[in-house]
């Protein structure tokens, strides 16, 4: 087994104390929130959060809001530029003119979180991670991604090389910014994961579970199969 698929205990340990985690996904849907419980098993309320939409990971940890941060941030990161523009929103930020048409545009600096947690669709043993999503949100976390020092990548199923090869448009992720693959499917309930899952607002609340695996299990692995191959995404 390759040294980049570990454990999700593993992979969380890993993170710096005082780490920027960057948490991919829209708001609502493709968190990465069984890497999220880990880091409250763990006990990491060290961590500070952002990321380009907010979710819930700050309730689960028990630690500091999820800051928001335009898109933009995450973008300017990955192109190794210190800011882009953005239409002026009169918000206080720092405005630079065009030197073009001397329009006013709000300067968006640059952010590079020191981690970034993303639940994806697939991944190889050498690192190589497929996300398949709308585009409008998909180049979001494309670019957060870029933007990070180091990605964790949950993932629904681990895949051969050749699968990850025929998947060239969704390669979101790729070695050497992988630093850890986590097998964990499911890995985004109890949101939904477009394509796969619809959310879950019924299921059951475990309290503390050992891992990821005993989430499910204590969620009802069956429970979950049903709806996720039902039309409607019902409960059984």
């Amino acid at each position: 087994m390759s040294p980049l698929i570990r454990t999700i205990a593993e992979a969380v340990a890993s993170i710096p104390k005082g780490a920027v985690v960057g948490i991919a996904g829209a708001g609502g849907a493709r968190r990465p929130l069984a890497l999220v419980r880990e880091l409250a098993r763990q006990g990491r309320t060290d961590v500070r959060l952002i990321g380009w939409a907010d979710g819930p990971e700050a309730s689960l940890i028990g630690c500091e809001p999820l800051t928001v941060v335009p898109p933009q941030a995450f973008q300017a990161a990955a192109l190794g530029v210190d800011f882009l523009p953005r239409p002026s929103t009169s918000t206080g930020t720092t405005s630079v003119v065009s030197p073009v048409s001397g329009q006013v545009y709000d300067a968006i600096a640059s952010v590079r979180p020191d981690v970034v947690l993303v639940h994806a669709d697939a991944a190889d043993e050498e690192g190589n991670v497929l996300l398949s999503a709308d585009p409008a949100t998909w180049r979001n976390d494309s670019d957060l991604v870029a933007a990070g020092v180091t990605v964790i990548a949950s993932v629904e199923q681990l895949v051969s090389t050749l699968a990850i090869a025929e998947s060239p448009r969704d390669l979101v992720a790729a070695p050497p910014a992988v630093g850890s693959v986590v097998h964990a499917p499911y890995g985004s309930h109890p949101l939904a994961y477009p394509g796969r899952y619809t959310a879950d607002p019924d299921a059951p609340t475990p309290g503390a579970q050992a891992d990821h695996w005993a989430y499910l299990d204590a969620v009802g692995i069956a429970r979950l199969i049903y709806r996720s191959t039902s039309q409607q995404g019902e409960t059984k």
